[in-house]
């Protein structure tokens, strides 16, 4: 097994510099950066960075999605369908290739995907939000109540066809959305353990070759993919993160660099 070298995690290193890593890796261009959770870490480390759907089948997250659709609702929270529909089904599942490994341009980046709200990844975190929502809308009249004032106000322009109006608004069925959440209890279970097995945050530092360049993509707003097995021997080295870390909004200069700049790895595409 290829040992991967542990930097401490450094609060003041963080604040002063936005970077996780000492400046002989920070500064390597051909150096990206993977944030994930404890519960992958062991896997990681046996067998490197592995494109994988093992969170939930294509076809559960669009009967989620499909759910909101027929409740023409969108959730209370932005992180659940918001995310689901457009990223998850519209842009990770939607290539033949599968989904692949994401790459964040800088270490503090990658450290979001290492919090605990994203442990399991963002697809564990849409789910978990979107399923909860649904179960709040079960269990909470002010939530329906305000539902229903958005649907009253979204096609009061259909008053003048009473039918048509009555459809648009027309309550949701408590007992087929119950059902509907009793098929996606293990679903909800198997997200929420995620959560509750996540330790402590992991960001691994991947050094890649020009000999990759076949096997990567470039998104400016994604980060860098890849469709294919990354090997154990790229990851120079890591950085475990607290179970409190927190990734706060900031300027990621380093990211914007990259872009512009095109060196090293970034030459490539």
């Amino acid at each position: 097994m290829t040992a991967i070298e542990e930097v401490l995690f450094d609060r003041d290193r963080v604040d002063a510099t936005s970077e996780l890593f000492p400046e002989f890796i920070s500064s390597d261009d051909w150096i990206v950066y993977h944030g994930t959770s404890s519960v992958y870490e062991g896997e990681i480390e046996r067998s490197g960075l592995r494109p994988s759907n093992h969170i939930a089948e294509k076809k559960e997250i669009q009967e989620v999605v499909s759910v909101y659709k027929k409740m023409n609702w969108y959730g209370e929270y932005s992180g659940g369908l918001a995310v689901l529909e457009p990223f998850t089904l519209g842009h990770d599942l939607a290539d033949p290739r599968g989904k692949p490994v994401y790459f964040a341009e800088s270490s503090r980046r990658a450290s979001l995907y290492a919090t605990r709200d994203f442990s399991g990844g963002e697809c564990a975190r849409a789910l978990r939000y979107a399923l909860g929502d649904l179960q709040k809308y079960l269990e909470s009249p002010a939530v329906r109540e305000n539902h229903n004032q958005m649907l009253r106000r979204e096609f009061e322009h259909l008053l003048c066809n009473e039918e048509l109006y009555r459809k648009a608004v027309m309550p949701v069925d408590l007992r087929w959305l119950k059902q509907k959440m009793n098929s996606f209890e293990t679903l909800l279970q198997h997200c929420q353990e995620l959560y509750d097995n996540h330790t402590h945050g992991v960001v691994y530092a991947v050094k890649f070759a020009e000999k990759y360049s076949e096997t990567l993509e470039y998104h400016r707003e994604m980060g860098i993919k890849s469709f294919c097995p990354v090997s154990l021997e790229t990851i120079v080295a890591k950085v475990k993160l607290p179970l409190d870390y927190q990734c706060t909004p900031f300027q990621d200069n380093k990211r914007i660099n990259a872009i512009l700049d095109k060196k090293g790895l970034y030459a490539m595409f």
